[in-house]
């Protein structure tokens, strides 16, 4: 985000150079350092003229401490991450900085940006009366009124659309959420003929006679509902991890589902952990018909737990029938603009001066020689403040080191002098400035350099000694340029060898030809070529044989595991074979004895009624399959994962409480581990669903 400020303004935010130039420049100041943390996407607010803030940075202002002494506060602004995953925000606000009117003026501003959520607000709220326009939208109206300097923000807000809610279209049934009203389970006319009650289904006509029929709707399963009269019912509500410092969108839809006055429209408000949010808004009065994306935007502060609720605000009793679906919770990526407007008819001069290092200037009576913008008021002859702004551009002076390098009986020119030795010169010269500069130049002479080369080749080579062809042994020479430009002498020693060495590797069964020689075994063995240059040649070859291997592999595995090791993949007893290779490519085969153990197991209900008459079918008990299984441990899991029961006494069963109080009707996990007697050292684990039901 990009402040634009007048160069009035900008004194107070341009950082150590130019605003500790302008303290020097009149008087010494006290400076007090001031530490401040924000959250990126939000601003931080001083009393100052730069009152807001957005990046991280070193800001000064000047002040007055409880004596009444001007000092310069150094506040050190420091922004953290926010909205993690969501960057790429950007907004950027259009419109006029600087006005020269005498009279009150209407300037527009807007953004290029396109976001589906606007908010215009001024810095100072005695300013949001000058907006003018739908402050949502992506164009506003300010009035800027005559010597005044006023600063505008504009949020905007964008979904990442990764849905945090879990089952928020229905899809899993009566799962992740709960209701003030009763649950019905079963379809009928008269199923939901009672106030208060709801089901999940896919057609609320499947449920009441005289509700919409949505047989083949697109919106799949979703709550229906004969809504009961009174305010802050909770038709929905579920809960779900959130980030802290971060904003959110709820949505949802909605359809009236049966005839009904204006009355009797159902109603509904958002609320978040308890505290409701935004207004009251309702369906559409039209039965059928569904009304889409519901929303409230929601900043999450120091909460990392959400417990989002869609209240039913209506409190008619007959025709407050309604049904919700696609209930969606975004994170939202935050971005601000600030745009500072100043109006003013001061008279201004500005005047450029350049400098070399060491010179001063003389600004009005001040003498100032540090590169930097130096500000300056006076009053005209009608009694007008003329603001004098000062630039002053500072030119370094140099020092420059040079090294070169010349070869021997060479030499170069530096400032009209011709070098021919090595050595340290140095010499005064002017920059395109027009500020002295020192240069220094440090000499290097180099020698001719030699090298020899001492290679063997093959009688039947021809060598490429650098672009020359050579077909005999003996000593050539040339010369070339090296590195620096100087001669280089290169000495080629050139001898050749007569043998050609081989090295063969190859399995058993294999042949080598060799000549007219067929060769099965490992051994050293030579013979004579000519080459097409006439040159005889004796090749010595080195043939190594690797024989073939078999393997037999005894192995045992568990009851309902796999071997799955040396090529094989097998779970039950028996003897396989599996071909292979050798480490050096040859063939292997790999014999198999593989012992499988006999399976056990564990018998356990896939359903207990916690609230029945009475009978076995109150708790789970998980049973052995034989006497010689030893079960150690039981554990109960609720659908997220959270140990909600455990013992270590087979007999001790579960009676489908948690912290006394009977759970949930739904599916929960369990675990048994258990081992057989006389192999204490395997144990075994069990995993299945157990239902509550009644």
């Amino acid at each position: 985000m990009k402040k634009i400020l007048f160069i009035i303004v900008l004194l107070f935010c341009l950082g150590n150079n130019a605003l500790m130039a302008e303290i020097s420049a009149f008087a010494p100041l006290d400076t007090v350092h001031i530490t401040k943390l924000g959250i990126q996407g939000q601003a931080i607010y001083t009393d100052n003229p730069d009152s807001v803030i957005t990046h991280s940075g070193t800001y000064y202002f000047k002040t007055k401490d409880e004596s009444g002494k001007t000092i310069i506060e150094a506040w050190d602004v420091r922004f953290t991450a926010n909205n993690v995953g969501s960057e790429g925000c950007y907004v950027k606000i259009i419109g006029d900085t600087m006005l020269k009117t005498k009279t009150d003026t209407v300037i527009t501003l807007t953004t290029q940006e396109s976001s589906p959520h606007y908010k215009w607000f001024a810095v100072n709220p005695d300013d949001e009366k000058n907006i003018s326009g739908d402050k949502t939208s992506n164009t506003v109206q300010v009035t800027v009124h005559p010597l005044q300097t006023v600063q505008y923000v504009l949020q905007t807000m964008e979904e990442d659309y990764t849905n945090i809610v879990f089952n928020g279209d229905f899809e899993e049934g009566k799962l992740g959420f709960w209701s003030d009203y009763g649950y019905v389970s079963t379809k009928g006319g008269t199923a939901l003929w009672d106030e208060g009650k709801y089901t999940v289904g896919d057609n609320p006509n499947d449920y009441h006679s005289n509700f919409s029929n949505f047989a083949g709707s697109e919106y799949g399963n979703m709550l229906i509902a004969n809504g009961a009269p009174g305010q802050n019912k909770i038709a929905y509500a579920s809960t779900f991890d959130c980030e802290p410092h971060v904003n959110y969108i709820v949505m949802f839809d909605a359809a009236n589902i049966s005839n009904s006055d204006e009355s009797a429209i159902p109603r509904f408000q958002f609320a978040v952990n308890g505290v409701q949010l935004g207004d009251v808004f309702k369906i559409s009065a039209k039965k059928d018909t569904w009304t889409k994306d519901f929303y409230e935007i929601w900043y999450s502060g120091d909460d990392t737990l959400a417990t989002i609720t869609i209240l039913n605000q209506n409190t008619a009793k007959g025709g407050n029938d309604f049904t919700i679906d696609n209930i969606r919770f975004y994170k939202m990526c935050t971005a601000y603009d600030t745009i500072t407007i100043v109006n003013d008819t001061r008279i201004r001069e500005t005047v450029n001066v350049t400098l070399c290092e060491g010179e001063t200037y003389q600004f009005n009576g001040k003498t100032v020689e540090e590169q930097g913008t130096y500000i300056d008021t006076l009053k005209t002859e009608i009694g007008m403040d003329s603001i004098i702004t000062l630039h002053l551009n500072v030119n370094p002076v140099y020092e420059v080191n040079l090294d070169t390098t010349i070869c021997e009986q060479q030499s170069i020119d530096f400032n009209g002098q011709r070098l021919y030795a090595a050595g340290v010169y140095t010499a005064v010269l002017p920059t395109m400035e027009g500020c002295d500069s020192v240069v220094h130049i440090k000499v290097n002479v180099s020698e001719k350099s030699y090298k020899t080369i001492d290679t063997t080749i093959y009688a039947w080579v021809t060598y490429n000694f650098i672009d020359s062809l050579i077909n005999d042994d003996g000593t050539y020479v040339k010369i070339l340029p090296n590195a620096a430009g100087c001669d280089s002498v290169i000495t080629l020693n050139l001898r050749y060898d007569d043998k050609i060495y081989i090295n063969r590797i190859m399995c058993e069964g294999e042949t080598y030809q060799l000549g007219s020689r067929t060769l099965t075994s490992t051994g050293v063995y030579s013979d004579t070529l000519t080459a097409l240059n006439g040159n005889d040649s004796i090749i010595v070859l080195s043939l190594t044989v690797y024989p073939n291997y078999n393997d037999t592999i005894f192995a045992k595995i568990g009851a309902g595991t796999v071997y799955e090791r040396d090529g094989f993949y097998e779970s039950t007893s028996g003897i396989y074979e599996h071909d292979s290779k050798t480490v050096n490519g040859c063939d292997s085969l790999v014999v198999l004895v593989l012992e499988a153990e006999d399976p056990i197991d564990i018998w356990a209900p896939n359903a207990i009624i916690p609230n029945g008459d009475g009978g076995e079918n109150r708790v789970f008990k998980v049973y052995p399959s034989s006497e010689d299984i030893v079960i150690e441990s039981l554990q109960i899991y609720n659908r997220w994962g959270g140990l909600i029961f455990e013992t270590e006494d087979i007999n001790k069963g579960w009676d489908g409480k948690y912290k006394g109080s009977v759970c949930q009707n739904g599916t929960y996990i369990y675990t048994v581990n258990y081992y057989r007697k006389g192999k204490e050292g395997k144990k075994y684990r069990k995993t299945g669903e157990v239902n509550i039901i009644g």
